[in-house]
């Protein structure tokens, strides 16, 4: 007699195979240093940076506060400042943000397709979006 995989077994399986993906992707990425920090990075990093340390919205220029006004928009230097509140200050730790809205996307696009259509075209949906790209 064969043990067969129930839906419950195949899906959770996926599942697993799934997040096991994702974290050696993710896992093999240099956050910190790869790719460099592009110029609106820098001023939404820097705007969470003194939201955090200072409870000032904004920069600082020669010491004195600044405008915001080059960095992202609120609810993205919101969740940058949770992060810098939770795991301190650096590149990595306002690049997670980045990281984990990524694979909520992926997620996003996945899960559909998967309950709509067969395991090959749910695991080719969130790379679609990144053909352009490439």
């Amino acid at each position: 007699m064969t043990d067969a995989l129930t839906p419950h077994d195949t899906w959770t399986l996926k599942k697993k195979s799934f997040a096991f993906a994702v974290l050696v992707l993710f896992s093999s990425a240099s956050l910190e240093n790869f790719p460099g920090l592009w110029s609106d990075e820098g001023w939404t990093l820097c705007v969470a940076r003194t939201w955090v340390e200072r409870g000032h919205y904004g920069c600082l220029l020669n010491g004195q506060p600044a405008s915001s006004a080059w960095s992202a928009h609120l609810p993205i230097v919101a969740f940058i400042a949770l992060s810098f509140k939770l795991f301190g200050v650096g590149i990595w730790q306002g690049r997670i943000v980045g990281m984990v809205f990524s694979i909520g996307a992926f997620w996003l696009l996945w899960s559909p397709t998967e309950k709509m259509d067969d395991g090959l075209t749910a695991s080719a949906a969130p790379i679609v979006p990144l053909l352009p790209r490439l």
